[in-house]
C-alpha cells in the first residue's frame, strides 16, 4: 500500500435561508434587531456549526499527516464554499469575514444565502456546481 494515496474531504457547508425581513425586528436606522445567541440556538444554525466544526476536525486530521507521510492530504471543501460565496459579496479580505454571525449561508440576520446554483434544498449541491 505504499503507492496509495488518501485524500481527506471535508463536508460542506449548508444553506439556511436568510430571514424573513417582516419576522425581524427593524430598528429605526432600518438595522435588524435580533438577538444573535438566541438564533445560534435554532436546529439550523446547531447543524451548520457542527458540520463546521467536523470540517475542521477533518483538517486537523489531515495536518496530523503531513509530517508522517505525503499519502494523506486534506481538501477543505467547506472552506472553498465560504470562500467563493465571501468573494461573490465582496467580503473575502475584510478582517471580519469569518465572523461566525456572518457566514454565508448560516442563518443568522447579518448573513447572506449562497447565490442560486449551490444548493437545490439548503442541503443537497445543486448539479450546476463547478
Amino acid at each position: 500500500m505504499t503507492d496509495t494515496k488518501i485524500v481527506l474531504i471535508t463536508p460542506p457547508p449548508i444553506n439556511i435561508p436568510e430571514p424573513l425581513r417582516n419576522s425581524i425586528d427593524i430598528g429605526p436606522a432600518g438595522e435588524a434587531r435580533v438577538d444573535p445567541e438566541s438564533e445560534k440556538s435554532t436546529r439550523g444554525y446547531r447543524t451548520y456549526m457542527s458540520k463546521k466544526q467536523y470540517a475542521d476536525k477533518v483538517m486537523d486530521i489531515a495536518k496530523s499527516y503531513e509530517d508522517v507521510t505525503d499519502q494523506v492530504i486534506g481538501l477543505n471543501y467547506w472552506k472553498a464554499l465560504i470562500d467563493t460565496a465571501l468573494e461573490q459579496e465582496g467580503r473575502l479580505a475584510d478582517e471580519d469575514a469569518y465572523d461566525e454571525n456572518r457566514l454565508p449561508g448560516c442563518g443568522l440576520p447579518a448573513a447572506k444565502e449562497f447565490k442560486q446554483g449551490y444548493f437545490t434544498d439548503g442541503l443537497h449541491l445543486d448539479h450546476l456546481v463547478r
